[in-house]
């Protein structure tokens, strides 16, 4: 697997080091570098991006698609799976048993 962090890094550094004054045209750069890169993948992706300190420069795309709650969780569950392998827990190399005791509306 891509370490797609790194590419999404260099998409945002850019913006994240820009003056104030150029930072709606930084942002609507980003969004255009966001749609092109993710129009070249699989899959449905909605995506929003807010200025940490101009809540009007934010990125919006797909915000109004619908997605089954799962896709939703799959962020924070990654979230605490690495801040978990970087406390020494376990190693990402390992391997844990899943078992799907839940029933979803989808099942």
């Amino acid at each position: 697997m891509k370490n797609t962090s790194a590419i999404f890094l260099c998409i945002l550094l850019p913006f994240l080091i820009t003056t104030q004054a150029s930072a709606q045209s930084g942002i609507e750069e980003l969004k255009i570098n966001l749609e092109s890169y993710l129009s070249e993948r699989e899959g449905t992706y909605a995506v929003w991006f807010q200025h940490l300190d101009e809540p009007d420069l934010h990125i919006a795309i797909n915000e109004n698609i619908l997605f089954h709650a799962a896709s939703t969780m799959k962020t924070p569950v990654m979230v605490e799976l690495f801040r978990r392998a970087s406390l020494g827990e376990f190693n990402l190399t390992d391997s844990i048993k899943v078992e799907n005791r839940f029933t979803s509306i989808v099942d």
